[in-house]
């Protein structure tokens, strides 16, 4: 099944009848990737129009799809337009099929530093936090990114029943990686939020020049990267050279995640006749043919730093001055 011009378009759904028979075995999902498949006469558009339907109808079944509830779902993809969703977060999750998000970026409540978030002590906060977690977990998509800002707060963790110390400085960030990974999130990296000037008016008189007085005002916060790598043990994926369903498991190349190997003749194999090795998460970066998702090479450059300078959001008081 060589890809030498576009006059040589497989229609990859019949091609992999026989396999899509072994592996699923249930006519209601192989009809459903039929009637999302649309031939391509772009050779690698055709491949990834037969890889997203064949994952589609992997999704059915492992979400169970006969027991699922997907009226709210539909309703928020119905179209392109952007859609907010208000209400109880953690309630509205539920709402979510399994692995039915492409991307997560939150900037959760900070541990009662607003008026509308008071939590009874930092336990508690937690707790709640957690549950909110693997419920992310749950409907992020595998082998994609959650991305996190969160910032230490002062305040008063509420632990002890005396507590002599008051507000102390509560590392959140800290808290939050250990319940990303219990959680089963895979810890990737912290990129340091740079907020520029501080905007607070401490220091300015130089009060108290002694030790143990002068504390820095903070001017950053966290954005921590985590992935999800749930591993599918025994579903095989097509190949992203070829399309084929012809494919044994080859090894684990992380915790999480599976790797696979072409056996399909036709595909191009290496001078030791090995064929091309992928895993899902591979199929899901590797795209070559989605142009939109193209990151400039200049946006590139400007994230090549782990400090990364971003104005925040300008404070304005009742006197309409700009602090």
């Amino acid at each position: 099944m060589e890809y030498e011009s576009n006059d040589n378009i497989v229609d990859l759904f019949e091609y992999n009848i026989k396999y899509l028979t072994k592996y699923i075995n249930d006519n209601h999902v192989i009809d459903v990737i039929k009637s999302k498949y649309i031939k391509s006469n772009d050779k690698y558009e055709n491949i990834y129009n037969f890889i997203y339907s064949y994952i589609s109808g992997v999704k059915l079944i492992q979400q169970n799809y006969k027991n699922i509830d997907y009226s709210f779902y539909n309703k928020l993809i119905s179209n392109d337009n952007i859609k907010v969703v208000w209400g109880d977060c953690l309630q509205k999750l539920k709402l979510f099929p399994s692995e039915s998000v492409a991307l997560m970026c939150s900037s959760p409540p900070y541990y009662n530093a607003r008026d509308y978030s008071k939590w009874a002590n930092l336990t508690e906060y937690l707790s709640f936090m957690t549950d909110v977690i693997k419920e992310c977990y749950r409907v992020l998509d595998n082998h994609r990114v959650f991305v996190f800002n969160i910032s230490d707060v002062v305040d008063n963790d509420n632990m002890n029943d005396i507590n002599a110390w008051g507000n102390r400085k509560i590392p959140l960030p800290a808290y939050f990686i250990k319940i990303f990974e219990e959680c089963g999130f895979t810890y990737i990296d912290d990129i340091i939020w740079d907020k520029g000037e501080v905007q607070s008016s401490r220091h300015k008189n130089k009060s108290k020049p002694y030790p143990f007085y002068q504390y820095p005002i903070n001017c950053y916060e966290h954005i921590l990267i985590f992935h999800k790598h749930r591993l599918e043990k025994d579903t095989k994926y097509p190949c992203n050279l070829c399309g084929s369903l012809n494919v044994k498991s080859n090894s684990y190349t992380r915790k999480g995640l599976r790797s696979w190997e072409c056996q399909d003749s036709m595909c191009n194999r290496s001078k030791s006749n090995r064929g091309k090795r992928f895993s899902l998460k591979t199929i899901i970066t590797q795209h070559q043919c989605n142009h939109i998702n193209h990151i400039p090479s200049d946006f590139v450059d400007s994230w090549r730093r782990d400090i990364h300078r971003l104005s925040p959001v300008i404070k304005i008081n009742n006197k309409k001055i700009i602090s």
